[in-house]
C-alpha cells in the first residue's frame, strides 16, 4: 500500500476484521510542514583527523545540548530536534557535557534546520587544505517501490589538494556509466537514484573521466535491500586513513494512520461522500458505515468531504496537524435531526500511562437521533451497570478506565429502561485502547457503533429502540 492508498471496509452486519497499520511504500502525499513538527538530524564522523580521530559533537546549548563521543566513520542515528538555528561545536577527544565549558572546541558553528526535514550532519574535511566543517545534508529519499531501492552517495574524502583533484566517478565494474554519479568532488552528494533489488550492485571509484584507470576504490558488491534509502559516504584518504565506502541507511519517519469514520446519516441509501486531503480527491464514493484507511507522512492536513456531483459540493472540513506514530480518527457526523454535518480529527490516546494494568475505554456518541437533551445516553454494562459517570449528550464524548477483562456495552436511554445500541463485545487488556463511535439516526441510517479495539475493527448497526 502506498502512501494516501486506501484500504476500505463497509460493513452492515455484525463483522469482525483484522485492522492493521502497517507502513506502505510509495509516493508521499501532498503535505505541508509546519512549525510543530521537529526535525530530525543523524551524525557522520568523516573527518580524517591528524592523530587520534576521536571527537565530541555537541548539538544545541543549554540543558537540552546533545554530546557524543565518536571515532572516524562513527555515526549517530537520528536525534529530534527543534527547527531553526542549530549550534554545533566539535571538541578533540571525549568529553561529558559537564567538560564542555573548559574545553576548547575544534569548530563552533551553527546550521538551520526546516520543520519536518531530515538531515545529516557531517564532521568532514580537515586535511589537504580542506579546513574542518559541519556539512549538512538534506536526505531527501522517497518512499522505493516493491524490487526496488534508492542509493546515493556523498563524496566527504579530501584524498587530494583541491575540490578538482578530488573528482571521482563511480561506475559500474564492467566500466560502465552510471548517470547521476559522475563527477563528484568533495563536499557533494548525489541525487538518491533508483537501483532494482534482487541481484548486486557491482561498482568501483576511479579519478573522473578514466573509466579503465586503476579504481581508487574497488569495495565488494552491495547487495540493497527491498524499499531500502542507502547512503554511501566516501571518507578517508588522508592522514593514514584508509580510503573507504561506508554505507548507511536513512530510515523514514514512521508514519500517520487515519481511520475515516462515515458515521453522517444525512440522507438514505448510501449517502456517499468523496474525500478530499488538502485539496485533491484521495477517496471517491465513501458510503456511509464505511471505514477507510490513509497511511500518511505526518504534517499539516486539511481533510473535506463533499458530494458527488457535477459540481460536487463540499459539506465539511477539519484542519490537523498530524505527527508520526499516532493514529488519528476522521469521524463525520451529523445531518439529521437538525446537527449539521461535520468533520472533526481525533487524536486516538495512546496505550499505556493508565494506573495500575487499567485500560481506556472512549465513547464518542455521534448518532444523531436528537439533539440537546433528547440525545442523551447511559453507558451500561449487560447487567445493566453504569460504566461511565453520567449520561452523554450527543457529539460527547467520554474516557473510562477499566480494569481489563470482556466487555459487553449498552448505551440505553437515561435511567437504563430501554437498549438503543448494543456494543459489539469486545476484549480490553492492560495499557490498552478501545473507542467506540455510535453512529446512525435510526430513519436515514441504522443506528450502530464502530469499535476500535487494538488492532481489530467491530462494526454493528442495529435497529433503534426506544425513541
Amino acid at each position: 500500500m502506498r502512501p494516501g492508498q486506501v484500504t476500505s471496509f463497509f460493513v452492515v452486519a455484525i463483522t469482525l476484521i483484522t485492522f492493521a497499520f502497517a507502513a506502505p511504500r510509495g509516493s508521499a502525499p501532498v503535505r505541508a510542514q509546519p512549525a510543530g513538527l521537529p526535525a530530525r538530524v543523524a551524525f557522520i564522523h568523516a573527518a580524517p583527523l591528524a592523530g587520534d580521530s576521536l571527537v565530541t559533537v555537541a548539538l544545541g546549548s543549554g540543558p537540552d545540548v546533545v554530546v557524543a563521543s565518536r571515532s572516524f566513520g562513527g555515526t549517530l542515528d537520528y536525534l529530534d530536534v527543534g527547527a531553526g538555528p542549530l549550534q554545533v561545536r566539535f571538541y578533540a577527544g571525549a568529553l561529558s557535557a559537564d567538560e564542555l565549558a573548559a574545553a576548547t572546541p575544534l569548530l563552533d558553528t551553527s546550521v538551520t534546520l526546516e520543520a519536518g526535514k531530515d538531515y545529516t550532519l557531517a564532521a568532514a574535511g580537515a586535511a589537504n587544505g580542506f579546513p574542518l566543517e559541519a556539512l549538512l545534508l538534506p536526505n531527501t529519499p522517497g518512499r522505493p517501490a516493491v524490487g526496488a531501492a534508492e542509493l546515493r552517495v556523498v563524496h566527504l574524502a579530501p584524498f587530494a589538494t583541491g575540490a578538482g583533484a578530488t573528482a571521482i566517478d563511480v561506475i559500474e565494474e564492467d566500466l560502465d556509466a552510471i548517470p547521476g554519479l559522475l563527477n563528484l568532488r568533495f563536499g557533494e552528494a548525489s541525487a538518491f537514484l533508483t537501483f532494482p533489488t534482487g541481484s548486486p550492485l557491482d561498482v568501483r571509484l576511479v579519478p573522473s573521466g578514466q573509466p579503465g584507470a586503476a579504481p581508487l576504490l574497488n569495495p565488494p558488491p552491495l547487495t540493497l535491500t527491498d524499499g531500502e534509502s542507502l547512503t554511501l559516504f566516501a571518507i578517508g584518504g588522508a592522514n593514514g586513513r584508509e580510503l573507504q565506502l561506508l554505507p548507511v541507511t536513512t530510515p523514514p519517519r514512521a508514519q500517520v494512520a487515519l481511520r475515516i469514520v462515515h458515521g453522517a446519516p444525512f440522507a438514505e441509501g448510501s449517502a456517499a461522500v468523496n474525500v478530499l486531503l488538502n485539496g485533491t480527491r484521495v477517496i471517491s464514493n465513501v458510503v456511509f458505515g464505511a471505514v477507510p484507511t490513509l497511511q500518511l507522512d505526518e504534517g499539516d492536513y486539511t481533510l473535506a468531504l463533499e458530494l458527488p456531483g457535477d459540481p460536487p459540493t463540499e459539506v465539511a472540513s477539519a484542519r490537523r496537524l498530524m505527527v508520526r506514530e499516532r493514529t488519528y480518527t476522521a469521524l463525520a457526523r451529523g445531518g439529521a435531526s437538525g446537527a449539521p454535518v461535520l468533520l472533526e480529527i481525533i487524536e486516538e490516546p495512546l496505550p499505556g500511562g493508565l494506573p495500575g494494568e487499567s485500560g481506556l475505554v472512549v465513547i464518542t456518541h455521534a448518532a444523531p437521533f436528537a439533539t440537546g437533551s433528547a440525545s442523551r445516553v447511559e453507558v451500561r454494562d449487560f447487567r445493566g451497570q453504569l460504566v461511565a459517570p453520567g449520561p452523554l449528550t450527543y457529539g460527547e464524548r467520554v474516557e473510562i478506565p477499566l480494569a481489563p477483562g470482556t466487555y459487553d456495552l449498552r448505551l440505553t436511554t437515561v435511567g437504563g429502561g430501554q437498549t438503543l445500541i448494543d456494543v459489539p463485545p469486545f476484549l480490553l487488556t492492560p495499557g490498552a485502547v478501545v473507542s467506540v463511535y455510535a453512529t446512525g439516526d435510526g430513519e436515514n441510517q441504522p443506528v450502530g457503533s464502530v469499535v476500535f479495539a487494538d488492532a481489530v475493527r467491530y462494526t454493528a448497526h442495529l435497529p433503534l429502540v426506544g425513541r
